[in-house]
């Protein structure tokens, strides 16, 4: 089993080192009294003290678009071991990773890592976009009706 090390030096196991990122996204901001779903995208943000000179609105589309280009890429392969696993110039354009050995173990890492956790947060997303709560009102909400509440009667699949 993969053993991670938390700050306070003990260890962690793997299943939880891989949950610690959607659970604190779950977690509401201390004394904000809003889950993340609520927040509003603010214009005149700033970066390290400097003001950004788009919107986040503006950012978001940016991401989408240089993120969506890459993936585009990455599927055009027609290699398939190549297509399933993140490589090429764009996984390490520093060339951080030159030993084939450490870029292998980068690769399952971003397979392990990034990927759950970006499946985990793009079905927090909808619940926010769908119900306008977050994943633990959700929950708390279906745990009192469970029969009543449930992505079906969320999306009027049935009625």
């Amino acid at each position: 089993m993969d053993h991670r090390q938390n700050e306070g030096g003990e260890e962690d196991d793997e299943k939880t080192f891989y949950r610690s990122g959607l659970d604190g996204a779950r977690m509401r901001k201390r004394g904000s009294r809003r889950g993340w779903g609520r927040a509003k995208l603010v214009d005149g943000s700033s970066y390290l003290g400097q003001p950004l000179p788009f919107s986040m609105t503006t950012l978001i589309w940016i991401e989408v678009l240089v993120i969506g280009y890459i993936e585009f890429q990455r599927n055009a392969e027609l290699d398939p071991e190549k297509r399933l696993y993140p490589g090429g110039k764009f996984f390490d354009p520093l060339g951080l990773a030159a030993d084939l050995e450490k870029k292998s173990t980068l690769q399952l890492a971003e397979i392990k890592h990034a990927r759950l956790a970006m499946v985990g947060f793009l079905g927090f997303a909808v619940q926010a976009a769908a119900t306008g709560k977050g994943p633990l009102n959700n929950w708390a909400t279906h745990l009192s009706d469970p029969l009543h509440t449930t992505i079906l009667d969320t999306f009027n699949l049935f009625s």
